[in-house]
């Protein structure tokens, strides 16, 4: 990756050796400030990224202020409040799939206050870094912060990374939020994460089982995948950097298509029993599955409401695919659409008004396909991309403004963001291998 970090916490996890910066420039509210005090100003930002050379967690948290009060905002939106929080997001940092490459400070710029026991600086940061031997880096980060001297020690009381403006402007609209897939790179299929600001995606399954299909949890801190690890395919699940690998089904059966209900609580996903496919739910850890549907068709594809009041489906039980609604407990089935082609791959909006799906068809002897929205009630559908490519699998960003679907529009499926209401596609992924299955991962609620 050519760009930042992974941004499940913050650029604090970075750094070999030492790079000195190009200069320091300071200033004062008055007379010219003690050169020893701003070595020691630097040496404790320095520190708060140099502590990962060696993981040394003590000289971390001898530069971070013990106080609830402590404040740390992440590029992508993320705010960590107080000590402890730091704490407990830091230990990403010790995994050992974590190497600290590098870092540059550039441009670094300390004031100190009047009082002499507050400064507050700003740097640009290259924080170079590896996960599971892959690059993952932050590059021309802007870092801004507030140190106090505290029982004689100079500690960080708030900090917050940023991009720059005009790399920011080079980046998609929406790109606050991490996007999963899954891709066929490398020998086989594996699921990925691509963080906002890097080019390249971190492969999260790593394994030479087929690995697909990635479902965030609603509080971001795990992901579903398939994966045919354990004989068939199975569903699984993983933490965010795909640590903390669970087997949550073991049927004879392959699974298919599993999402997490908006509350976390329990999965919907799909079991194959090769003539038809019947649509289950189960909870979170795997205990209590049960069917939902049983006909002699094929259900596929579920997806609850944000309210939990409805699940869309696909189904082909009238003859070819349309959508159609259900109660959470399987019963008030009602059909959505009714035309010649498939609808397929139906989602609901975040606030439970429209639902977005990919209609299907033939055309000029090939399968093409486009997204369309339509209200919850099935009234008001209408296209919002065109019908001379294929695009498919929409998903909506937590916020409702931005959609990711696949497409082939540029030869080969890859994962594309575009407004909600389809303008300004922008390609996300650039591989020959197959990319595709894109949602958002949402930001960490714990």
């Amino acid at each position: 990756m050519e760009r930042r970090a992974l941004l499940l916490v913050m650029c604090i996890g970075v750094a070999v050796g030492l790079v000195l910066s190009t200069g320091v420039n300071v200033s004062a509210g008055h007379a010219a400030p003690d050169k020893a005090e701003l070595a020691r100003i630097e040496q404790a930002i320095r520190a708060s990224i140099g502590w990962a050379k060696d993981k040394n967690l003590e000289l971390l948290y001898s530069t971070i202020a013990n106080d609830s009060n402590f404040l740390e905002v992440h590029p992508e939106g993320n705010v960590v409040k107080g000590f402890e929080e730091f704490r407990t997001a830091e230990r990403i940092w010790m995994s050992p799939h974590f190497k600290a490459v590098r870092y540059e400070i550039r441009d670094l710029r300390i004031t100190l206050a009047k009082s002499g026991d507050v400064a507050w600086f700003f740097c640009v940061l290259d924080d170079i870094n590896e996960w599971k031997g892959q690059p993952a880096n932050w590059e021309n980060t802007r870092w801004t912060g507030v140190l106090e001297k505290q029982d004689g020690r100079w500690r960080m009381v708030q900090q917050h990374f940023s991009f720059a403006e005009d790399e920011a402007a080079s980046q998609p609209a929406g790109s606050v939020s991490p996007i999963l897939f899954y891709s066929g790179r490398g020998d086989n299929k594996d699921v990925y994460i691509l963080h906002p600001g890097e080019k390249e995606p971190r492969n999260l399954t790593n394994h030479p089982a087929q690995d697909l299909c990635p479902a965030a949890s609603p509080d971001g801190t795990r992901i579903l995948f398939l994966s045919d690890r354990g004989g068939t395919m199975d569903i699984f699940s993983m933490a965010v950097d795909g640590s903390d690998v669970r087997r949550l089904t073991a049927s004879p059966e392959t699974e298919e298509h599993p999402e997490y209900t908006p509350d976390g609580k329990r999965i919907l996903f799909v079991r194959d029993f090769e003539k038809r496919t019947e649509i289950w739910i189960m909870n979170a850890d795997g205990t209590g599955a049960g069917r939902l549907t049983a006909n002699e068709c094929r259900d596929e594809r579920p997806f609850m409401s944000s309210d939990g009041t409805k699940i869309l489906f696909m189904s082909n039980r009238d003859g070819n695919y349309d959508i159609y609604t259900m109660a959470p407990d399987g019963t008030a089935q009602t059909r959505l659409t009714r035309t010649a082609e498939w609808e397929i791959f139906p989602v609901w909006s975040p606030d439970g008004t429209k639902i977005a799906y990919s209609q299907k068809f033939r055309a000029d002897g090939r399968m093409q396909g486009m997204i369309r929205v339509m209200n919850a009630d099935g009234t008001g559908d209408h296209a919002i991309t065109g019908v001379d490519s294929r695009d498919e699998n929409v998903m909506w960003s937590p916020d409702g403004r931005f959609i990711l679907f696949q497409s082939v529009r540029d030869g080969n499926f890859e994962v594309y963001r575009a407004n909600a209401d389809g303008s300004d596609p922008i390609r996300l992924t650039d591989h020959p291998a197959w990319d595709g299955w894109g949602c958002y991962l949402p930001p960490s609620k714990k």
